[in-house]
């Protein structure tokens, strides 16, 4: 059998250009940092690919979008894996787009890791915090999907894509998330969908295709289950690992900090 893929999941840095700055008491860009040197020095380190999945940012100013964005693309350029990172809903798209390739970073598409197919998908929406696949980016993903040289598929979105009965973030899922699994269900082999957003953990199959949430890694941990906003004070940020081997199986495990 090859070498099972290792591929590390950061998302909801939520970072600031003023790097002092603190969401419940503690600053944001430390909490990060101490997020990514964790899996620096885990034991399962080197990853052969690092995806960041949205919401790198927290401002409403381009300039500090762009400030933002070059100081994570300089950090995880140095790395030396594979790197994509995708937006969220507090992401500017279009300069995460623009300024993200610079460092070597991608940030659309897909790739091939040993047998599985990775696809990264855009599900922000300018000026609003739920998400949708658009016609253009659905007409995509069906031309990504008939991809022959690859038995098993895992998606990389930031929102949810289905109700994960925590009501007030449900309220801001992929609002047509059905259309996904509808052209994930048919496909042959393995079907993983791993989002962020909600912060907080979760792991559920839904007609056959497996379905991750994974923590944040600022400082900010929201209360599963709760049917309105409400944090999860007993909870640390954290990041996943997802272990691809080639026969379909994964194993998947989120590590706090």
């Amino acid at each position: 059998m090859s070498h099972p893929v290792k591929l590390l999941q950061l998302t909801d840095l939520h970072l600031s250009a003023d790097q002092n700055a603190e969401m419940s008491g503690r600053n944001v860009q430390q909490q990060v940092d101490e997020v990514i040197d964790a899996a620096l020095k885990d034991p399962l380190w080197p990853a052969d690919v690092l995806v960041v999945t949205g919401d790198i940012a927290d401002t409403m100013d381009e300039d500090d979008f762009r400030l933002i964005y070059h100081r994570l693309g300089a950090r995880l350029a140095g790395l030396d894996v594979k790197v994509c990172c995708i937006p969220g809903n507090h992401d500017h798209s279009a300069i995460l787009k623009d300024i993200l390739p610079e460092y070597g970073i991608q940030t659309a598409g897909c790739f091939i890791c040993g047998n599985w197919q990775v696809l990264l998908l855009d599900s922000s929406i300018p000026g609003q915090k739920g998400g949708k696949l658009g016609p253009e980016q659905l007409n995509e993903l069906d031309q990504l999907l008939q991809h022959k040289k690859t038995q098993h598929c895992l998606v990389m979105i930031h929102h949810p894509i289905i109700d994960i009965k925590c009501h007030w973030m449900d309220l801001m899922k992929v609002v047509n998330g059905d259309e996904l699994l509808r052209r994930l269900v048919p496909r042959p082999g393995e079907k993983i969908v791993v989002w962020g957003h909600a912060h907080q953990e979760f792991d559920e199959i839904r007609e056959g295709v497996r379905l991750l949430g994974t923590p944040a890694a600022c400082p900010v941990q929201y209360k599963p289950l709760s049917k309105e906003y409400a944090l999860d004070e007993n909870q640390r940020p954290g990041y996943r690992w997802c272990i691809l081997y080639d026969d379909g199986v994964i194993d998947s495990r989120v590590v706090r900090v």
